[in-house]
């Protein structure tokens, strides 16, 4: 499995959708990587076979999926039937579980004060997953000033993003990907 950064290097724009009839449109653009926020059990085989027909990575937010809770035994299911390349969550207790099936593994991280700032940075001390999304993500760049050692976890800026210019100045901030439901920026 490549280094998840390699994902990125060559377009660091990650689709972002909520709604799967916007699949087939983050398909044919130039992302290689596909949030998928809602999935539903049933269209999860479709999902990844589109995603493979056409060399893109499907993400799966485990705390959104359809028809399925948010545990061990579901990160288990996605792994022993294929259908996912890695998966996004807000619990740090199933990032461990998830890399241990051989999955990618994003964290995500709420941005709203103070606090969740400092229960975010304190979270990945403990568990390393191999990347971290900041929400929303125009507070990514605040997100890593408040971080006073070096980490090397790379981070995705999602929510928000609307504009190219924003989706430049995140990267030049070292973000490394951008996710964003914008598909205008998905080429």
């Amino acid at each position: 499995m490549q280094r998840i950064k390699e994902l990125f290097e060559e377009f660091p724009v990650i689709a972002g959708i909520s709604e799967d009839t916007k699949l087939d449109k983050a398909l044919f653009s130039k992302i290689k990587s596909v949030f998928l926020l809602n999935a539903k059990l049933n269209k999860l085989n479709s999902y990844k076979s589109k995603c493979e027909e056409q060399e893109k990575q499907l993400f799966l937010h485990l705390d959104l999926m359809r028809g399925m809770r948010s545990d061990k035994e579901a990160i288990s299911y996605l792994a022993s039937n294929n259908l996912c390349d890695g998966i996004i969550t807000t619990h740090k207790n199933l990032i461990e579980h998830s890399q241990k099936e051989g999955f990618y593994t994003i964290q995500r991280i709420f941005v709203l004060d103070s606090g969740t700032i400092k229960n975010g940075i304190n979270s990945l001390k403990k568990i390393r997953p191999d990347a971290v999304e900041i929400l929303p993500g125009l507070m990514a760049p605040f997100f890593l000033d408040q971080i006073n050692y070096k980490m090397d976890i790379p981070f995705i800026a999602g929510g928000l993003i609307r504009t190219k210019d924003q989706v430049n100045k995140l990267l030049d901030k070292g973000i490394m990907a951008v996710s964003t439901s914008e598909d205008k920026l998905w080429y």
